[in-house]
């Protein structure tokens, strides 16, 4: 018999609760029942939201995002924004969120990219081993126990450590901006980031290209990269691929 496994308990032992307000009201709580897997209520309840690692991961608020959802979901033929809940973000504006039919969906607001994975789905020795509240845990304990946040553009090392240490800790309100962006003819170096306002940011982003829905292809799929790769399928707020 597969052993129990309890979600987010990793991450307790390893890492502790999350540094915020602490637990959330039941009343505040009971507004995500049935949108986001129990898991992650409860989490929230025992242990409220906040910061890993000197404000590199959070768990977020999700009404924080809110407007950022709305914006970049409106008028989208696949992805509602009432029904995206954001729930784990990076100190660079990475986004993890929860959907009740997509489940995880990640948005890479630095990339410009949209994409999700369903791990309850795979079976492995002839069972599914992930439920939705194995799902939307398994993102956390990921990200809090490697930093895959935003890398050097030139040489591909995380940058985290280095803008921490030149421009200290962020509020949950806040992100390290990258100026001028990558996007944008930037290099993606350290250097480049400063603070600004986390909303304000990801809004920026979302206005200054199209965001692009990709999904993963395996090598077993025909994926040519060992480890499968992403292949653009249309743009967000279109059917199709949109130049």
């Amino acid at each position: 018999m597969r052993p129990k496994r309890y979600p987010l308990q990793e991450v307790l032992d390893e890492f502790g609760p999350p540094q915020g307000d602490g637990p959330i009201s039941q009343a505040e709580a009971e507004r995500y029942r049935g949108r986001i897997p129990d898991a992650m209520i409860e989490f929230w309840l025992n242990h409220g939201r906040g910061s890993w690692r000197n404000g590199l991961y959070w768990l977020c608020d999700p009404e924080q995002l809110r407007p950022v959802m709305e914006t970049l979901f409106k008028d989208d033929p696949e992805i509602r924004p009432g029904e995206v809940i954001p729930y784990l973000r990076d100190a660079f504006g990475y986004i993890k969120a929860w959907h009740p039919r997509l489940k995880l969906v990640s948005i890479a607001t630095n990339l410009a990219e949209v994409s999700n994975t369903d791990i309850t789905v795979q079976v492995i020795n002839g069972e599914r081993p992930f439920d939705d509240d194995l799902a939307v845990a398994g993102p956390v304990y990921r990200a809090v126990a490697r930093d895959d946040s935003w890398a050097n553009a030139v040489d591909g090392t995380p940058v985290f450590d280095a803008v921490l240490a030149r421009l200290g800790p962020i509020r949950e309100d806040q992100v390290y901006v990258m100026t001028p962006h990558f996007l944008l003819g930037g290099d993606g170096v350290a250097e480049d980031f400063s603070i600004g306002g986390l909303v304000e940011y990801l809004g920026f982003l979302i206005q200054t290209q199209p965001f692009t829905r990709t999904r993963y292809i395996s090598p077993d799929e025909g994926g040519r990269k060992p480890f499968g790769q992403l292949e653009p399928v249309r743009t967000i707020g279109h059917d199709r691929l949109i130049e």
